[in-house]
């Protein structure tokens, strides 16, 4: 077979590290999956598009997150298990509307040579949470996804039309996994969230208000 034939082609790659975040929330304590791998790739997966993620994880990582993952469709061929390292984690403590972050471990960085030749995407959502994407990794992830600029051209040459989409909706049909994935419950009802709350919300970015 040629090197054609082998590459692997995706709509949306989403590289960055996973965290293991482990929140505390009064006397609540939750340890959950956490990272734009895990959210931006499930929702881009939900949404009808092929994605496929590029990440590196601890031994501690459970491999009941990466099923959740293949679940949704998700491809996890380019998330590589590190044995003998600790997945990036997170303490997160919530007092009084306020988040305090405080980072507790850090897995290896993604280097130039973790991102496949044969791997090709329409985009590319670089998504580092504490610093694990070098320059030089950011470079070669530019390099194999599409010109942005020829996808403009297109879209004003063929009149692609977007759809706009109701998040508001969008939330109410994902609160059971976002309960399940927070042990948190899970009221859409815009009214309940402060007005400063709402002010600082924005298409693509809602208000979330934990109490």
């Amino acid at each position: 077979m040629g090197a054609e034939s082998l590459t692997k082609k995706f709509d949306l790659v989403v590289a960055g590290h996973f965290a293991i975040d482990k929140i505390e929330i009064g006397k609540t304590r939750i340890v959950r999956v956490g990272g734009p791998p895990f959210y931006s790739a499930v929702a881009a997966s939900r949404l009808g598009v092929k994605v496929a993620v590029l990440s590196k994880v601890g031994g501690d990582f459970s491999r009941s997150y990466l099923e959740i993952l293949e679940n949704e469709q998700v491809n996890i061929d380019f998330t590589q298990i590190v044995e003998d390292a600790k997945t990036t984690s997170f303490h997160i403590k919530y007092i009084n509307n306020f988040r305090k972050m405080k980072l507790e471990a850090l897995c290896h960085g993604l280097l130039p040579e973790d991102v496949p030749a044969n791997l090709k995407a329409k985009a590319v959502h670089v998504a580092p949470i504490a610093n694990e994407v070098s320059y030089e990794t950011f470079e070669r992830l530019r390099k194999i996804a599409k010109d942005v600029q020829s996808f403009v051209k297109r879209v004003f040459k063929e009149k692609i039309e977007f759809t706009d989409i109701n998040e508001f909706e969008v939330i109410k049909e994902n609160r059971e996994f976002i309960e399940q994935e927070t042990s948190l419950k899970v009221v859409v009802d815009p009214e309940k969230v402060p007005e400063e709350k709402r002010r600082a919300s924005m298409p693509g970015k809602p208000a979330i208000y934990v109490i």
